[in-house]
């Protein structure tokens, strides 16, 4: 993470998004750090009208549903050409021109970045789950991958936590989630990792608001899995990595900042799993670290 004698003084945050959940948590966390934090709403750019001008704005944060967010980074690239923009939406996730924001694997890149676009919940636990199985080479890269999932209703933004939330049928409602597409994670996946196998992602819905959990079926091997993960994120303040877990709650990582991984290694094959909350890990904590590093001045 970047020193904190190296980081702006003062830095204005703009927060563009307003009612949505992400939105809502980003402006709370900010706020309990920085002291000038201003939040845009969707109104506000399509009338032009802004009460604190766009450029003044050191940083903005992106916060809206969809690919909405390709218009404003537009007119914050032509009205505050000299802000750093941090996306959470997927639009700029495979672009060459924005840093993708996984700040476990990408920090140096991160730090003082003008453009970062932040991973998706399901991305993140995956990745956490990958990079150090490819890098270990206990699966290769053209190797054919099924990842299953079981995520929170907020995963999938206004739509599916209004249908959740107005159910009034009394009965929990569980779903696959975009069946029959490719999910939109696969792609800054393959981005990422380079895999070129065949990858498919399984997302369930579950009843719960929060919570995302992802296991991978791993080939057996000689090697300790938990040694592979726990080498890997030792150093980090926000992953965890414990060896069994068979049983969990679906929300019990809910308001949790991090990610706690599972290896289960068995006699014929082996299930690690990677358990976080959506909306921080998936999106406001991970958002945070990116913020802290974007604002961070690069050393002469």
């Amino acid at each position: 993470m970047a020193n904190a004698n190296n980081m702006m003084v003062h830095p204005r945050i703009g927060v563009i998004g307003g009612r949505g959940q992400v939105a809502q948590l980003m402006v709370k966390r900010l706020e309990a750090v920085y002291q000038e934090v201003f939040l845009y709403t969707m109104d506000d750019f399509s009338d032009h009208l802004f009460e604190q001008p766009l450029d003044t704005i050191d940083l903005f944060v992106v916060c809206v549903d969809g690919f909405q967010s390709e218009k404003i980074v537009s007119t914050l690239q032509r009205n505050a050409s000299r802000a750093k923009i941090l996306d959470v939406s997927p639009a700029y996730r495979e672009s060459p021109e924005w840093v993708y924001g996984l700040t476990h694997a990408n920090a140096g890149l991160i730090y003082g970045a003008k453009l970062v676009a932040n991973p998706g919940c399901f991305a993140t636990a995956a990745l956490i789950l990958l990079q150090p199985l490819l890098d270990a080479s206990i699966i290769s890269y053209d190797q054919d991958l099924l990842i299953s999932a079981i995520g929170g209703y907020t995963t999938g933004g206004h739509k599916l936590i209004s249908k959740h939330e107005s159910n009034d049928s009394g009965e929990p409602l569980v779903e696959i989630y975009n069946f029959g597409s490719e999910h939109r994670h696969i792609s800054e996946i393959r981005r990422v990792t380079g895999l070129t196998g065949q990858l498919i992602i399984t997302p369930i819905i579950g009843p719960h608001a929060r919570g995302t959990h992802v296991h991978m079926i791993v080939p057996n091997t000689d090697r300790s899995l938990y040694d592979i993960f726990n080498t890997r994120y030792q150093r980090s303040n926000d992953i965890e990595v414990y060896l069994g877990k068979k049983t969990y709650r679906p929300d019990e990582m809910a308001f949790n900042q991090g990610a706690r991984v599972f290896i289960n290694q068995g006699q014929s094959y082996n299930v690690v799993t990677c358990q976080m909350d959506n909306l921080f890990k998936g999106a406001v904590s991970q958002a945070m670290d990116n913020i802290k590093l974007m604002l961070a001045k690069k050393e002469l």
